[in-house]
């Protein structure tokens, strides 16, 4: 029976860890998925209405002229449309990519670079801090925006101070035939948004710089619907696009579902550990089932000798649970410091994690008590209850 009772230990020990485990990534899966970007993600469809070829090679001039037609129509129709606040093209939120990046002092900060249309921060719902957007002046009108992270990184406290510039070229344009080259050479920051989360939140808020450029009106529009009218809206996207180009194709995403993808894995993860917190606890309770069923059923000479001499039924119940509880609780107090420093382990690169709290502990026990002293309860309440004498003529 000592020995049972050992693995048994053991078995609570790893349904414990595996129990607080699970139950903080399921807190911190909803930690995720609640807290906010930093930018506006309700409301925002993301649609291709555009069916037109990718590159114009042997077109006609007719045929571009009856591209530009159908592209304008489509822009007409979405201005027209009384259940869209505000729309864009071409702008993604998590399209940048990392470059090194200099102030007027010679200092390298890795940023997120990214070409945004000057509507982008208004489309999104990011807030200007300092400055102001304008929308761009000619081809070579290249205007650069920091948000509020950039600033820190490199010591910049007004904006009459920020200037930047790339390691490498970042654009070139032609004058006169001849190519200018840009981005190598400090330019003025126009302004400063605040900070938004541009991946994964557990990566946290990274220095970026915006690249102003002109607006677009191809790829995936972006569009800002106004409150209760997302049914309506896509009926007229479908009906335009049939309108436009006799045909009934026509895909969309929801914003709010693309930022929830991003936690695709940590969903997939939660799953995992749940399913292995219900199968430990499943090998717990039929450990448990066993050791119990064998160590009660060969103390029954002593439960009706105990209830012979006087023995209530509280205090077999009380003699019967005590052993269980004992490797129970101090199964449960070895049991959070590992599951405290596997948490610890795994979320040490997280910038940003939920907090473990003492809540997922308490739960846990509460589960694992439940669960344990449910499965001892039917063979104790039966040898609490035995008949002296039928046990005296067996025994």
């Amino acid at each position: 029976v000592k020995v049972r009772m050992g693995f048994l230990f053991v078995q609570y020990i790893l349904t414990v860890c595996i129990i607080i485990v699970s139950l903080y990534f399921g807190k911190h899966l909803s930690f995720l998925q609640n807290t906010s970007p930093g930018f506006r993600t309700e409301g925002i469809l993301m649609a291709n209405l555009q069916h037109e070829r990718r590159s114009y090679g042997g077109a006609t001039m007719e045929e571009i002229r009856a591209i530009w037609a159908r592209i304008e129509q489509i822009e007409s129709k979405l201005k027209e449309c009384p259940y869209i606040e505000k729309h864009i093209y071409g702008a993604q939120l998590f399209n940048g990519y990392e470059t090194k990046v200099f102030n007027d002092e010679a200092q390298m900060v890795n940023c997120v670079t990214q070409f945004v249309p000057s509507k982008f921060f208004d489309v999104f719902d990011i807030p200007i801090i300092e400055g102001e957007i304008s929308q761009r002046e000619g081809y070579s009108d290249y205007r650069v925006v920091l948000n509020r992270a950039a600033m820190k990184a490199f010591g910049y406290q007004s904006l009459d101070e920020a200037f930047i510039r790339w390691e490498s070229t970042q654009w070139s344009y032609s004058v006169n035939g001849k190519m200018v080259k840009g981005g190598k050479d400090l330019m003025p920051v126009a302004a400063v948004v605040e900070d938004y989360y541009s991946g994964h939140l557990t990566q946290g808020i990274k220095p970026m710089v915006f690249v102003l450029i002109g607006e677009q009106v191809t790829g995936i529009a972006n569009i800002c619907l106004r409150p209760g009218q997302e049914e309506a809206c896509i009926d007229y996207l479908k009906k335009i696009t049939q309108e436009v180009y006799n045909t009934d194709e026509f895909s969309y995403t929801w914003l709010k579902d693309d930022v929830l993808d991003i936690y695709k894995k940590d969903r997939q993860i939660t799953i995992i550990y749940f399913v292995f917190a219900f199968i430990a606890i499943a090998i717990s309770c039929l450990g448990l089932f066993g050791i119990s069923l064998f160590d009660i059923r060969q103390r029954y000479r002593e439960i009706g000798i105990r209830k012979v001499n006087g023995a209530k039924i509280k205090d077999l119940y009380r003699l019967l649970f005590r052993k269980y509880v004992v490797v129970l609780v101090v199964a449960f107090v070895v049991a959070i410091p590992i599951a405290y420093y596997l948490i610890t382990l795994y979320t040490q690169d997280f910038v940003v994690k939920a907090p473990i709290g003492i809540g997922i502990f308490i739960i846990a026990l509460l589960v694992v008590s439940i669960i344990s002293l449910g499965t001892l309860f039917w063979q104790v309440h039966k040898a609490a209850n035995i008949n002296p004498a039928d046990v005296v003529k067996s025994e």
